[in-house]
């Protein structure tokens, strides 16, 4: 086995890497896979240039057709992701899963963006879950049951604790509140 020296200006300290039969692969002589029409510049020789910029610059050129082939990503808006996150509740599948598909992104991309904004899918799920609430309650008669199993809680009385836990007051007793709320402004204007 031959020893190759990487030089200390490219890593913290200069070591020894023992090369090993590559097996389908080239030798770092031949043309390498990741550079399909051959090292660039002329071959391995001039990727040892003087400075570390200078290294990058000449490497990243044979990289350019497949940064090129690489698809832009747009993040979805918080607006986005909460409709993704209603259309899921409607189809009673709520899962980070369900709603990436949704956008059209990978989970581990819908995680990253979620954290940079601040919040996470469970969070999101739980605010739309207490909007929906709030709005089924005052603007129709459906039960509670009813109202729980389209939140996708499991019964009437979980969907209830976590509406006390969110709002402090009973689902039954907003309600009424909200209802009673409506009408004396409908009486006033």
């Amino acid at each position: 086995m031959n020893p190759i020296i990487v030089p200390s200006q490219y890593c913290v300290r200069a070591t020894m890497v023992e090369r090993e039969p590559l097996g389908d692969r080239k030798a770092i002589s031949g043309e390498p896979r990741f550079f399909p029409g051959g090292w660039p510049e002329g071959g391995p020789e001039h990727l040892q240039p003087r400075s570390p910029l200078n290294f990058l610059s000449r490497v990243s050129k044979g990289f350019v057709p497949y940064i090129q082939q690489m698809r832009a990503v747009r993040l979805p808006s918080s607006e986005a992701i909460r409709a993704a996150i209603v259309a899921s509740l409607r189809q009673g599948d709520v899962t980070i899963g369900r709603t990436a598909r949704a956008l059209k992104i990978s989970v581990r991309t819908l995680q990253r963006h979620l954290g940079r904004i601040g919040t996470s899918h469970s969070e999101m799920l739980a605010d739309v879950r207490l909007d929906l609430a709030c709005r089924l309650l005052v603007d129709s008669s459906k039960h509670l049951s009813d109202i729980a199993k389209f939140l996708g809680y499991s019964n009437a009385s979980s969907f209830s604790r976590a509406f006390v836990r969110s709002m402090k007051v009973q689902p039954v007793v907003y309600r009424r509140q909200q209802r009673a709320r409506k009408l004396s402004g409908r009486v006033i204007a």
